[in-house]
């Protein structure tokens, strides 16, 4: 899908470049016999001084780290090794007609030319900025060029003409080239209307595929729906955080302790952004509450500083997302297992991106402000369960593949365009969930729907009463029939719960179902009751639209 660096940094015409400039102060000594002599104080220091950077090679502060780096030509960068170096610097020399004998003596003094101490003596490079998106525009990177990105258009533009002091690594660069007559005659309207008709645009259609309503036998394009899911796609393509949020696709009719995929979401945050973005895809096995392995601390080995997308595919049931909290607001970490740490400032990381067929677990504002939530219908799990129709049935064959046409991906680059035009100039379009997807997410967070059900019948009978999170003695008749333990106990018997479960349950409920618990009062209210003046929680429980009244029973 990408730039190959071997095409990039080994094309004849840098070669040649790299060959000119190493001759013109070479760091070797030609005898007149031909041989070869390195001079151990001036060979050293003309090779880290001169041929070194000759050849493109430099360190580059990044975050708290230090990068080391390859540069051609054209302002494109890899990040390297002594490997990458060594391997490099023997081939420009075999393109030489002494280069061998160079070689030898340079392969009998190693220590000065291909040790790992080599890479902190390049030259440091402060001025060199990589090309970075901003709130209002955007770049992306093909064999022919840069295209831009801004609300009002986009335009193609070759590498020769962005500013000397910025880069693009070439881990971003796409191996494609991009067709500027697809995106001339962009209409927002014309976007988001049902192209299911229309021939080609594969993607496209698959995307408003996702935002259909099955009404009767015929499945009806919501374009309500599609608005926040092409947001969130272009938003995700956009490399700056305008919005601190995860783009987050999940089912909208998932069942209740089913794992229910096959909707085509993974198309989407997987497949599309590793054929669009640098992306780098984690094993959401590893994100679980459960998982209190040491390999967690290195979630983020293989991302890279070009790293642009990163997408958590199928998470578990019990997805940690409160572990993504301080990396969507705040900086990000990357700790890898083989090599230093480095980090990414607050509006350059990578995007972040997940698919779950379960609810995504946390209730509050924190959770709700760092998610942009879409959902996704059942339309290709329906045609394959019940018309035995695949998606390439559906799409002439299947997205992303090896017999995609030059045009099919000509097309998914200009919806990418587009989509980023569209989320610039309306930025993410939110939809909500579905009242289905809020309930199962109720049931996920209680543990069972018995219990969430049960604590929900517990509130209806009590409101305006004052109820008790257990019995204890001293309590009459009356109060005894508003002890949430034992209601709880009687409605489920054989299912024993903590008292921590029912009270942090109990609020859950009320907050969904719009009751309210303890108004106005301070601190942990309690009851007191028998000679011993037994001490045990109350709840006090009122309607949202009488949150401080009506009192059925006081004590």
């Amino acid at each position: 899908m990408f730039i190959n660096h071997t095409g990039v940094f080994y094309n004849p015409e840098f070669i040649d470049e790299c060959i000119d400039k190493v001759s013109s102060q070479p760091f070797w000594v030609e005898q007149k016999d031909g041989s070869i002599v390195l001079d151990d104080k001036m060979s050293p220091s003309i090779y880290l001084g001169h041929t070194l950077p000759a050849l493109g090679f430099c360190a580059l502060p990044f975050g708290n780290e230090i990068l080391h780096i390859q540069q051609n030509g054209d302002g494109l960068v890899r990040e390297v090794d002594i490997h990458k170096l060594k391997e490099f610097v023997a081939y420009v020399l075999n393109q030489m007609p002494i280069g061998n004998l160079v070689l030898d003596q340079m392969t009998q003094k190693y220590s000065h030319y291909f040790n790992q101490n080599v890479l902190t003596s390049l030259r440091m490079q402060f001025d060199m900025k990589p090309l970075r998106d901003s709130r209002r525009s955007a770049y992306r990177f093909y064999k022919n060029g840069v295209v831009e990105i801004t609300r009002d258009g986009a335009s193609l533009r070759p590498y020769s003409s962005i500013d000397p002091d910025t880069f693009v690594w070439v881990d971003q660069v796409i191996n494609r080239d991009f067709n500027g007559s697809l995106i001339e005659e962009y209409d927002e309207d014309l976007f988001c209307s049902d192209i299911g008709d229309r021939p080609g645009h594969q993607f496209h259609k698959w995307l408003q595929n996702l935002c259909r309503n099955l009404n009767g036998s015929v499945w009806e394009y919501d374009t309500n729906k599609f608005k926040p899911l092409v947001s969130g796609f272009g938003y995700l393509l956009h490399q700056y955080w305008a919005d601190h949020k995860v783009v987050c696709l999940v089912d909208d009719e998932m069942q209740e302790g089913e794992a229910n995929g096959r909707t085509g979401k993974s198309v989407v945050v997987k497949d599309a952004l590793e054929a669009a973005l640098d992306t780098e895809v984690i094993n959401a096995k590893e994100m679980s509450k459960k998982n209190s392995s040491s390999s967690s601390n290195f979630i983020f080995n293989f991302v890279k500083p070009s790293t642009q997308a990163i997408t958590f595919d199928d998470c578990v049931e019990d997805f940690n997302f409160n572990s993504l909290f301080s990396i969507v607001t705040g900086p990000m970490v990357v700790n890898r297992k083989y090599g230093k740490m480095f980090e990414f400032d607050s509006k350059s990381k990578p995007k972040l991106a997940l698919s779950s067929n379960h609810p995504i677990l946390g209730e509050g504002f924190s959770y709700e402000d760092r998610q942009h939530m879409i959902t996704i219908g059942n339309y290709y799990k329906y045609h394959k369960q019940y018309l035995g129709k695949t998606p390439d049935q559906l799409h002439g064959g299947w997205l992303f593949d090896e017999d995609w046409s030059g045009l099919d991906w000509q097309e998914f680059d200009a919806l990418c365009v587009n989509s980023i035009r569209f989320y610039l100039t309306n930025g993410l379009v939110s939809g909500g969930v579905s009242e289905r997807y809020k309930l199962n997410k109720l049931h996920a967070s209680i543990g069972s729907s018995g219990l969430t059900n049960t604590l929900a019948r517990f509130l209806e009978e009590n409101v305006g009463a004052t109820t008790y999170q257990f019995h204890v003695d001293g309590m009459d008749d009356d109060q005894g029939k508003r002890c949430l333990k034992e209601f709880v106990e009687e409605s489920l018997p054989g299912e024993t719960f903590t008292l921590n479960q029912l009270s942090s349950g109990l609020g859950v409920v009320a907050n969904h179902f719009g009751y309210k618990i303890n108004v106005g009062l301070k601190g942990r209210p309690q009851g007191r009751f028998g000679p011993y003046q037994k001490g045990v929680n109350k709840y006090i429980i009122t309607s949202s639209s009488k949150p401080f009244g009506g009192s059925k029973s006081s004590d």
